[in-house]
């Protein structure tokens, strides 16, 4: 049974393909992170990436802001920790660790209902907002970095790993997905208030778009679809295994390929020449309503990215037919069988992220006396316009409190949303504002401060303000 795991596995390790992509998930600025990721309904600067229609909704008159720096980065798993995972499977060499029915037991139970892994973090090395003084219009520009990975491993696939195959049971292994990029943006953006209340000038309307150009710099993923494996009560197998996959990557990460395989991998570059190119735009409408009110809908990366350099796909399949593994014929025939194609393309193409963003938020300090200070209470939701396989749901809702009790106090944030593993997620952050310039640290999820290495999130950013 070892022997046909590892020939099952070696599939999936030689094979590469599509794209991580971040929808309606994904980090975003410290600021939102700290509200449960909840930022659509943010004005000025920070509505880069949500709703490019609040940058003219800016706090001034006339304004020039500056986010620089801005990073986030968050990790999120439903199956085993960091720790989980040294302390079962991290042995000294030769020593190898025998599990115990306890050890599968919990390994199993960590992998219930299927296991995700997510790693994601955003760069956003400079952002820029200007908006003239008696202006409609307001102009951004901002250049961001985002780095994503995923895993999806079927519980089946566990069992059988663990457990071995039971006879009568037919094992499914078509939720596996590894997914991992590396893709920078460009984007100029322009917002107009479009309408304002003649009897309220508090009541506005605004528009806005972005235009974005995409730089993609390394991507792979690994599908494995319409594959399983089943042993009969006559301990007879049989099965059948399909993978597909695609890679592309900049000529300054060479990664080993099976077209030139004595190149090797170079120190990591921040500047590497692209793999891929792209175009986007994000397209947002939002409503101001007595300045206590803010309705926003948008529409975010709406594009496509063509790879071309080093691209290359892979695809493989086989059939499983065994009735005596102590053969060895059998085992050579089953490795005869197994088709394998790889090839090299001039260029694929791929869609951006796109996502539908709805955000909604309420200064309720105004409406409930007894709050101190200036409290905003806000709600999200993000719907992914593209499905891929590894997306457990294609929506994401959150909701976040920003409150200020005074200008002299530190600005407090908290909110809750869950991740792509499935799980809740408080988030906790806070804020201090100097009126030039805004600092803001936060984490989406406080327990794994407390709890330990399965999540981890954490965000940084400096806001200036120049006028």
């Amino acid at each position: 049974m070892n022997r046909i795991l590892i020939i099952l596995l070696s599939f999936v390790i030689s094979s590469y393909t599509l794209i991580a992509q971040a929808g309606s998930f994904g980090v975003s600025d410290s600021k939102s992170l700290g509200l449960g990721n909840t930022g659509n309904t943010l004005s000025g600067i920070l509505s880069i990436g949500k709703n490019p229609a609040l940058l003219a909704n800016a706090d001034t008159a006339h304004s020039l802001q500056i986010l620089l720096p801005a990073m986030s980065a968050q990790s999120s798993s439903n199956t085993l920790s960091l720790s989980d995972i040294n302390y079962y499977f991290d042995t000294e060499p030769g020593s190898p660790r025998v599990l115990t029915g306890l050890d599968k037991r919990n390994i199993n139970a960590a992998f219930e209902g299927g296991g995700r892994l997510h790693i994601q973090s955003n760069l956003n090395p400079v952002s820029l907002l200007w908006k003239a003084k008696g202006s409609e219009y307001a102009f951004g520009f901002s250049v961001n970095d985002y780095f994503s990975a995923r895993l999806n491993m079927p519980a089946e696939l566990v069992d059988l790993i663990l457990y071995g195959n039971e006879p009568g049971r037919t094992y499914s292994f078509d939720d596996f997905r590894m997914q991992a990029w590396w893709v920078r943006n460009y984007a100029i953006s322009i917002s107009k208030e479009i309408y304002r209340d003649k009897d309220n000038a508090s009541n506005r309307i605004y528009a806005g778009g972005s235009a974005k150009y995409y730089q993609g710099f390394a991507y792979t993923d690994i599908i494995i679809e319409n594959s399983h494996l089943t042993t009969a009560a006559d301990n007879k197998i049989s099965g059948k295994f399909r993978s597909e996959s695609a890679t592309s990557y900049s000529n300054e990460f060479f990664l080993q390929s099976l077209f030139d395989p004595g190149r090797t991998n170079p120190d990591f570059m921040y500047f590497p020449s692209p793999a891929a190119w792209g175009l986007g735009l994000d397209l947002g409408v939002a409503a101001v309503l007595d300045n206590k009110f803010v309705l926003s809908l948008s529409a975010t990366d709406l594009g496509f990215l063509s790879w071309s350099t080093n691209a290359e796909k892979h695809s493989s399949s086989a059939n499983v037919e065994l009735d005596d593994i102590v053969k060895g014929n059998q085992l050579d025939s089953l490795g005869n069988s197994m088709n394998s194609n790889s090839e090299q393309v001039a260029s694929f193409r791929t869609y951006a992220p796109a996502a539908l963003r709805l955000g909604i938020s309420l200064k309720v300090s105004e409406m409930a006396g007894f709050i101190p200070g200036d409290m905003t209470v806000a709600f999200d939701i993000n719907t992914s316009l593209i499905r891929f396989a590894s997306d457990f749901n294609l929506s994401r809702y959150s909701a976040g409190i920003h409150w200020v009790p005074d200008k002299e106090y530190p600005i407090v944030l908290t909110g809750i949303n869950y991740d792509q593993a499935g799980l809740v997620r408080w988030s906790l952050g806070t804020g201090y504002s100097l009126g030039f310039i805004d600092v803001y640290v936060s984490t989406g999820d406080v327990l794994s401060l407390l709890a330990g290495p399965q999540n981890f999130s954490s965000s940084f950013m400096i806001l200036w303000r120049l006028l």
